[in-house]
């Protein structure tokens, strides 16, 4: 019998009842005793059921009510409230008087309410509390629930099942792994209370108890106390504290911790199945309901038929390259053919994925636990989980899925292990089986598994800091590198960003109910609408999959939230881009065809699964729509992290974030209400205009239905560039004149009123359906609730072109929905007073707006590198006058500029004459370009936006491949003129990569190239580039890398896991380095690879950083030393907001006497964007603008890199070329993981070029020369195509490789030396082993070997001396002329930044609306 049903008859002997001295000494210590355990269950069976759907926050509410109300002195002003009604001048007068704060502590009543709110819940409570149940504590009452709540047939078994699996496991884990305590160690721990003390205790001679010589712990379990080493026994006494008494008056561990220890095991290991296959991790509440009411007919999959053979061949295939790749010294027998059908569901999960957090976990709920039992809070372990040493986690993370595995053999396999120190990592295969039965666990109560929610904070405080458990799931600084030269406090001077991170902190954000409703009209119909992905048609057939709309048609209800027709039909471009990425492998020359990389490719296409991932976007949208409805009914605080590589900063909630989710940030506000009487023209009403014609009238997407053209032209595609302030009130008068006469602002109106009327929708029961979805315990309850919401919600009330219309915006068609009804409440007002001159009426101001930077990465890149092209581009030299900046294409906006670049060079190539002849036809070129340009987000946006921040040329081919996959109109094309898939990807791809050129200055894309190229100097010489930011944080072009730091081992029994039952885990620690392993899907680890593409997001999201945490603070860092350099932003923002009449007042604090501010402004950062009200956005969006325009102005980002080459880097060349020291290189034609040099080592070593009329360099090396050498684009000068240029520079590049190993001494009469590849197939002709051939070639190479043959003498030894790498790095940079490359993006930066400085006089426009 399982262990779960064993505690619920626990009764105490006896014998132990009888010994009354016993048990109190033992209760005084805080074993758990027998009666304990009774008390437990006792206490489980008196929970009562609640309905689940109610939140269980009443606690919460009532202590942040309590809490605000000392905060804030609402008792007072409720008290002034009940002496009657004010007159205007006394109102006038009660707004602007000091208000006085509370004199009572009110720390104490914030902590208390920003504990309770971050209180995590252990599984057993998680799992407890979503079937009705809440304060369930042991896993004996959870089975007894589940038992008693099972639903009727199968469908609820799995769970009480997978318990009873638990609780066997648990009771496996205590028969083998209970503590062996002396009698003289109990005996000492009954009297002392001190494991401490008592681990020490021996037997006297005489009967007593004595102590021996302490000595320091080698591997102590606290941080700063050496009394204990890390042992099983000493965690579980000392740290874990989970010391119980038996009957029989034996010192063990307590029961429910072997529980606990076995539930979270079982969790670990389903989390890591999944993390490696999400195809069923979620049912979709769309696609398994909508089949009820239609299934797919003739139309919709007859053209899938031929597709089937196909389908069906690819998915053997799949099976077929799924097997595990590791012996696990089991054998299977061959499957059946039914069976062979059947997917095959093992998985291979390493141990030490997640082991530190699981063992953190099992402490953490085990504390919990006996806090809740003991009447105590149940975050007191908080006091303590710091001064832990990790290796403490490790061993309670290690003991959990090494005796979990052993427990059930059934379901989980290791490889056999004779030694407890192998090197080797230990892996545990999932089995089939169990597979099956954690597939069951995770469909019954995947909530189980789920992610721990940090949600936003009651109130601000804690200096900005998330209290109480908060701590253990969010991380204050990320991008963290373990610790440079030694130091973990590596990064600088951070008090500007924390106080930027307090500040924002501080602003209060609450739910705007009109947006709520609309986000829940629209979010539940798209629920309701239906829409699925069929596999089957209407004969139960299998089919390829295909999408089918709902009974109302295409479901744009959906579509605004991306879980639509549309979001999928963008995932199956994705997955054909990825087997287009395939063909283009598979069609290089034979000499150069990686075969590699075309298999891990083609598992990585046939892995991509759309289906599979609109059915988790969708889960995601449910579970961020759940929260939004959950928190937004009271204020909400963010709390944020800082990302020390940029200093940006990020919000740490996982749900209810703005930042994050577009579902939140269309729904906040601060809940100010701003009122003017229309055409006032107040400095509120005036930033509202230019909000709403930015985003209604500027870039109007409005297509008149009777003549199919757009109801207006757009401003800033005919003129390329965003309108004036002073433009759009013009307008937007021009507009209001227009009323009446059918036009666009009639068409507003309409459809805001329209929209109006569907304001009532219930968001109570929207969110208990929600709710519902969520938290349900089996596809059958799941499905039912699909039923449900197609009865409820299943009608489509709003009309066809303005649901389309909305949907266009995707999730900011809540916004667009919120402005359209802001316009006629406007309009109506606007008219009535009109109407009714002495009786005026105010309109009530509610909107949010977002203000961002234009082109603001290449932008911000570009002019930073000297480029006075992008700073006309960016908005950022204004000093020409409006009607000459018109005429003027050097303003365009560069995606409009790139645009325009592209369709002259076509026209100018078509009338040449030169197509004539060839199979391109103009025509089609021409619509395929034109429906390219038309994917702005992809082929305009994206491109010159990853680009500024590192992102090769050559990738920018994926942007291009996404836009015609995503284009039924171009695919068409291609198809009808025998185009060509590939040819027309890469003209697409030549077009653009010309318009950057033309558009962005060569010489500031030559920059980026050569910032890049001193990169890779750093990963070189091993030396790290330190970059110090604006906001005085010092980041680090590196990577982090980790170190073994030690190791813990444990006791098994013998034979149960390995021979001795010694388990050994090494501990590691990680480090910042610059040659730190990159790995990228589809590719092999690159050395230095996080160097190269952290330098310029590092140099150029610094200036995001400094924008943001200036406008938040009241300071600037002071780069020359000493105090920081007052700005007063904040408090600027602060004053203009309460002038505005946002519910910002000014409070007199009494304990200090100083003036303070009750409620902040309401607007938050978003990186290079900010959103505010009307009452905010206007003044910060000038402080935003003048911060950014100083950074361009008095920050050189180029100079932090280029200085480095010229300072640290000589230094470095310096030092090694006087070392005489001996480096370990290569083994076996392959560098050595670890090295100190390894960039260099992989250079020469790995494969060579096999080319019969072309020289056949190291392919590592022609790489690297590729990546460091300037060949400039001949595409004016001879008309050179984007692919001939290409190879040119791979011939160059070879060419170069080639002499670089002829100088130091390979050369090609010698012996070369051999990879392990050619070894292989050496030894199929020969018969020699491959480690013998590998052996004789050392030994060739090393006979061969001259003083001055360094690459011979690396690969005979395998080492090399420091001046020998100097000697070899030298070459390498004699050949790529860098010293020349620096020296002119210098020169060209300097004359570039001097003319934009002399231009930058006027206040800059780059952060604008729209």
């Amino acid at each position: 019998m399982v262990q779960v049903v064993q505690q619920t008859n626990v009764t105490p002997s006896s014998n132990l009842l009888k010994n009354k001295k016993l048990l109190s000494m033992a209760q005084n210590v805080g074993l758990v005793t027998p009666q304990d355990r009774v008390a437990r269950v006792e206490a489980d069976k008196q929970v009562t059921y609640q309905d689940p759907t109610i939140e269980g926050l009443e606690t919460d509410i009532a202590q942040v009510g309590q809490a605000e109300q000392i905060v804030g002195g609402i008792a007072e002003a409720e008290a002034a409230q009940e002496e009657g009604p004010a007159s205007v001048e006394e109102l006038t007068n009660i707004m602007n008087e000091p208000i006085y704060t509370a004199t009572v502590d009110e720390e104490e009543a914030k902590q208390k309410a920003l504990r309770i709110r971050n209180q995590l819940v252990p599984k057993v409570g998680q799992a407890a509390e979503a079937m009705g149940f809440k304060g369930i504590k042991t896993l004996a009452g959870l089975w007894n629930i589940a038992k008693a709540t099972e639903a009727v047939g199968t469908a609820g078994k799995p769970f009480t099942s997978a318990l009873s699996r638990i609780g066997g496991t648990a009771k496996f884990m205590a028969d083998k792994m209970n503590m062996k305590i002396s009698k003289a160690q109990r005996r000492s721990f009954l009297e002392q209370g001190s494991w401490k003390v008592a681990e020490a205790a021996r037997a006297g001679d005489d009967g007593g108890i004595t102590f021996g010589e302490w000595t320091p712990a080698e591997n102590p379990m606290w941080k700063g106390d050496q009394t204990l080493n890390i042992n099983t026994t000493n965690v579980l006494m000392d740290v874990v504290g989970a010391g119980a008494i038996n009957e029989k008056g034996n010192i063990v561990v307590d029961p429910e911790f072997w529980n606990i220890m076995a539930l979270n095991a079982e969790a670990s290991f389903i989390e890591s199945m999944y993390a490696s296959d999400q195809e069923k991790s979620v049912i979709d509440i769309v696609e398994q309901t909508a089949d009820v009411s239609r299934k797919p007919t003739d139309r919709d999959w007859e053209k899938f038929k031929d597709a089937k053979k196909e389908k069906d061949e690819e998915a053997r295939l799949k099976r077929e390259a799924i097997k595990p790749t590791i012996n696990f010294g089991i054998t299977s027998p061959e499957p059946t053919a039914a069976e062979a059908e059947q997917e095959n569901k093992e998985y291979i999960v390493k141990k030490s994925r997640g082991l530190e957090k699981l063992g953190k976990d099992i402490y953490r709920e085990y504390k919990q636990t006996r806090a809740a039992m003991d009447g105590l809070p149940t975050d007191s372990y908080l006091a303590e989980i710091d001064d832990i040493n990790k290796g403490v986690f490790t061993l309670l993370g290690s003991i959990a899925k090494e005796m979990y595995a052993a427990a059930n053999k059934d379901l989980i396999a290791s490889p056999p292990r004779t030694k407890s120190k192998e090197k080797v990592p230990v892996e545990f295969l999932i089995k089939n089986k169990g597979a099956n039965k954690f597939e069951e666990m995770y469909r019954v109560y995947s909530g189980l598994f789920a992610a721990k929610e940090v949600k936003p904070q009651p109130l601000a405080g804690n200096n900005g800091i998330i209290a109480g458990e908060g701590t253990q799931i969010t991380r204050r600084m990320t991008t963290f590198m373990g610790s440079v030269d030694g130091k973990r406090d590596y990064y600088g001077d951070t008090s500007m960003s924390f106080e930027a991170m307090k500040n924002q902190n501080e602003v209060g954000m609450v739910n705007d109910p009109q947006r709520t409703s609309l986000s829940t009209l629209f979010f539940m119909l798209g629920l309701g609408n239906g829409g699925f992905i069929a596999t089957r048609d209407e004969n139960n057939n299998p089919i390829p999959e295909m999408y089918v709309d709902g009974p109302n048609g295409q479901n744009f209800y959906a579509d605004i939230f991306n879980i639509g027709k549309a979001k999928y039909q963008k995932l199956q471009a994705e997955k054909r881009a990825l087997e287009q990425n395939v063909r283009d492998l598979e069609a290089a020359p034979e000499a150069e065809r990686d075969m590699n990389a075309i298999k891990v490719a083609r598992q990585i296409a046939e892995n991509y699964r759309p289906a599979t991932i609109l059915r988790l976007e969708r889960q995601k949208a449910i579970n961020i729509q759940e929260a939004m409805l959950r928190w937004g009914t009271r204020k909400n605080h963010l709390t944020y992290a800082l990302q020390l590589l940029t200093g940006r900063m990020h919000a740490q909630q996982t749900l209810y974030n703005p930042q994050a989710h577009k579902q939140i940030r269309q729904v906040v506000s601060g809940g100010n209400k701003y009122t003017y009487v229309p055409g006032t023209m107040g400095k509120v009403e005036k930033i509202w205009i230019e909000g709403m014609v930015a985003n209604l009238f500027e870039d109007p997407k409005v297509t008149d239905p009777n003549t199919n053209k757009k109801m207006m032209p757009s401003w800033k595609k005919e003129k390329g560039f965003r309108m004036p302030s002073e433009e759009r009130r013009k307008l937007f008068e021009q507009m209001q004149k227009s009323r009446g006469e059918g036009g666009l602002w009639d068409q507003y109106v309409a459809w805001g009123k329209e929209l109006k009327q569907f304001l009532n929708i219930d968001k109570q029961e929207a969110k208990t359906y929600l709710h519902k979805i969520k938290h349900a315990k089996n596809d059958i309850e799941t499905r039912n609730i699909g039923n449900t919401l197609k009865q409820r919600y299943g009608n489509d009330p709003i009309s066809p072109r303005l649901k389309a219309y909305l949907a266009d915006f995707e999730q900011d068609g809540i916004h667009q929905a919120d402005y359209l009804i802001a316009l006629a409440d406007y309009d109506r007002v606007a008219e009535y007073n009109k109407a009714n001159p002495n009786n005026k009426i105010k309109f009530t101001d509610t909107q949010v707006f977002e203000i961002d930077g234009k082109t603001h990465g290449p932008g911000t890149m570009g002019m930073q590198f000297g480029s006075i092209s992008m700073a006309k581009r960016s908005d950022m030299i204004m000093d020409l006058p409006l009607v000459e900046k018109i005429q003027s294409e050097e303003y365009r906006d560069l995606r409009d500029a790139m645009a325009s670049t592209m369709i002259d060079e076509l026209n100018a190539l078509i009338e040449s004459g030169k197509l004539a002849g060839t199979r391109y036809n103009p025509e089609a070129l021409q619509a395929i370009l034109d429906n390219a340009i038309a994917d702005r987000e992809n082929f305009l946006k994206k491109s010159p936006m990853t680009m500024g921040y590192g992102q090769a040329l050559e990738a920018l081919k994926r942007h291009v491949e996404k836009t015609v996959y995503q284009s039924d109109k171009i695919r068409q094309l291609i198809s009808d003129n025998q185009l060509g898939m590939s040819r027309t990807i890469d003209f697409l791809h030549t077009m653009m990569v010309d318009s950057i050129f033309q558009n962005m200055d060569p010489e500031a894309i030559q920059a980026m190239d050569t910032l890049k190229s001193v990169g890779w100097q750093s990963v070189l010489l091993n030396e790290m580039i330190e970059i110090p930011q604006p906001t005085g944080i010092k980041a680090f072009a590196a990577g982090q890398e980790f170190e073994e730091a030690g190791n813990i081992q444990w006791k098994a029994p013998n034979e149960l896991i390995t021979e001795s039952g010694i388990i050994y885990d090494p501990l590691y620690e990680g480090k910042a380095s610059a040659q730190a392993l990159r790995h990228r899907q589809g590719s092999p680890p690159e050395i230095g690879g996080w160097t190269v593409s952290r330098i310029l997001a590092s140099l150029i999201q610094a200036y995001d950083a400094s924008m943001a945490t200036g406008v938040f603070t009241n300071t600037r860092y002071n780069h020359n030393g000493g105090p920081p350099l007052k700005t007063d932003n904040w408090n600027k923002i602060i004053e203009a907001a309460k002038e505005n009449g946002s519910n910002v007042k000014e409070v007199i604090n009494k304990k200090t006497g100083k003036k303070e501010f009750k409620g902040q402004p309401f607007v938050f950062q978003n990186f290079d964007a900010f959103v505010g009200d009307s009452g905010t956005i206007g003044i910060v969006r000038d402080i935003a603008n003048d911060i950014h325009k100083n950074d361009i102005i008095n920050e050189d980002a180029a100079s932090k890199v280029f200085n480095w080459y010229h300072t640290k880097r000589k230094e470095a060349l310096k030092k090694l070329s006087q070392d005489d020291s001996t480096y370990q290189m290569v083994s076996d034609n392959q560098y050595i993981e670890g090295g100190s040099y390894m960039k260099v080592a992989e250079l020469f070593s790995g494969d060579r070029f096999a080319s019969k009329n072309k020289p056949n360099p190291y392919k590592n090396l022609t790489k690297f020369i590729k990546k460091n050498i300037n060949v400039p684009w001949e595409r004016k000068k001879t008309g050179e195509s984007l692919a001939k240029w290409k190879d040119r520079k791979d011939n160059i590049a070879r060419n170069i490789a080639y002499n670089i190993e002829k100088e130091l001494g390979s050369h090609m009469d010698k012996p070369l030396q051999m990879s392990r590849t050619e070894a292989n197939q050496l030894s199929l002709i020969t018969g020699k082993s491959e480690a013998e051939l590998l052996a004789q070639n050392r030994k060739d190479l090393a006979a061969a070997a001259s003083p001055k043959d360094l690459l011979t003498i690396m690969h005979s030894t395998g080492k090399l001396t420091g001046k020998q790498i100097y000697q070899m790095i030298t070459v390498i940079n004699n050949h790529l002329n860098l010293d020349s490359q620096v020296q002119t993006a210098e020169s060209n930066i300097r004359k570039g930044k001097n003319i934009i400085r002399s231009r930058l006089t006027k206040r800059s426009n780059n952060i604008d609306f729209g």
